[in-house]
């Protein structure tokens, strides 16, 4: 019970932030701060959006240039799938 942004935040804590770039100069700097780098992708899971500050900062840091920043945030569907599969 309760609103749709109440029930998606007590049963996901996280969502995914994905980054897309030109090049990162340093990725071995950002695997070591919990980045996974797939090419030219970077990916994190966060915990709240006060870590996207930070998430984007280490990416400037690494030398990313970024060319695309999308957030994956668990949708009601998913919540639904969860609960199914209990």
């Amino acid at each position: 019970m309760g609103t749709v942004g109440k029930i998606k935040k007590k049963h996901f804590s996280t969502y995914m932030l994905v980054v897309r770039t030109k090049r990162i100069a340093n990725p071995m700097f950002l695997r070591k701060r919990g980045f996974a780098i797939r090419g030219n992708t970077a990916s994190k899971e966060l915990r709240s959006d006060d870590e996207l500050d930070i998430a984007l900062m280490l990416l400037k840091k690494a030398g990313a240039e970024i060319t695309g920043i999308e957030t994956k945030k668990p949708s009601l569907e998913d919540y639904f799938v969860k609960m199914v599969k209990r």
